[in-house]
């Protein structure tokens, strides 16, 4: 529990390092792409729900530090809906977007895809997929099941 619990500090801390870095990034006139007040809008909701996602990455990490069990099942459920939040991006802003609208690609593909940063760290580590198994094995072991997967 103790190695999930800094994993997800880990985790946590390189992905808001990595976000920051792309926020000071998008602040410098990188191409011809000029949000408008309703992208601006769109990227800040997407911000807010990949940093909730790391806030409680953040939290529940440090209750396993502290060998707290409750923390298991919790953690399940954020490393579900990671996985579930980068298959839907992806769906929606690599598929759909460009596909229905090709002049919005670049401010979907670039724009849009970077405020939800935070979690590309855990994202090409697979560490989602990884957390969740980890958690199933917990939450089995704590409930005495001990026959194997």
């Amino acid at each position: 529990m103790r190695v999930l619990g800094t994993l997800n500090l880990a985790f946590s801390g390189i992905g808001l390092c990595y976000f920051a870095w792309l926020l000071w990034r998008i602040g410098k006139p990188v191409s011809r792409l000029t949000p408008t007040v309703w992208a601006w809008a769109f990227f800040k909701v997407l911000s807010i729900m990949s940093i909730a996602l790391i806030a409680s990455l953040i939290h529940l990490g440090i209750r396993l530090l502290n060998l707290d069990d409750s923390a298991i099942r919790p953690l399940s459920i954020v490393f579900s809906a990671e996985i579930l939040y980068f298959f839907a991006s992806v769906f929606l802003f690599w598929l759909v977007i460009p596909s229905h609208a090709p002049t919005m690609r670049a401010m979907s593909v670039g724009f849009f895809d970077s405020a939800q940063s935070a979690l590309d760290p855990q994202v090409v580590t697979g560490y989602p997929l990884w957390g969740l198994l980890a958690t199933l094995f917990l939450q089995r072991r704590r409930n005495g099941v001990t026959e194997s997967l």
